[in-house]
């Protein structure tokens, strides 16, 4: 008897710490941690890649307001015909890159998996204005 609750215990005390866990993955996080310790490398809009700094600065303002989620999905190759937007960087000395387009997702690196933006089509729409403006 003693012994059976001993592994109902054991059991009970698993499946805890896996609802936690699984809990934790898939909450929202935001889409970069810090605007200060974020950095931009490359903007494509449209195909063409966007230089401007000042343009880097905002696009950071606005990933800021924005948060993803986990995804059991993983990253291979994307159609890039419907492809509105590519934004590359570092955050906290980790690689990421976003994609905006008929889907919106982030991922860090090929094969892993990728975190569904949450508002993607509103983020899109920000970023969108201010990459107009810029051309």
């Amino acid at each position: 008897m003693r012994r059976r609750k001993i592994i109902v215990l054991l059991v009970f005390a698993v499946l805890v710490v896996l609802g936690v866990s699984l809990f934790l993955y898939f909450r929202p996080k935001p889409l970069i941690q810090e605007v200060h310790s974020c950095e931009l490398s490359q903007i494509v809009y449209r195909g063409k890649e966007i230089t401007d700094k000042t343009v880097y600065e905002d696009v950071l303002q606005v990933l800021s307001r924005y948060k993803s989620r986990a995804s059991l999905e993983t990253v291979h190759s994307y159609p890039t015909e419907n492809l509105v937007a590519e934004i590359n960087g570092n955050d906290n000395g980790k690689p990421f890159h976003i994609v905006l387009g008929e889907t919106n997702f982030k991922y860090e690196h090929a094969g892993g998996f990728l975190q569904k933006i949450m508002d993607g089509e509103d983020l899109l729409d920000e970023i969108e204005k201010i990459l107009q403006d810029s051309n």
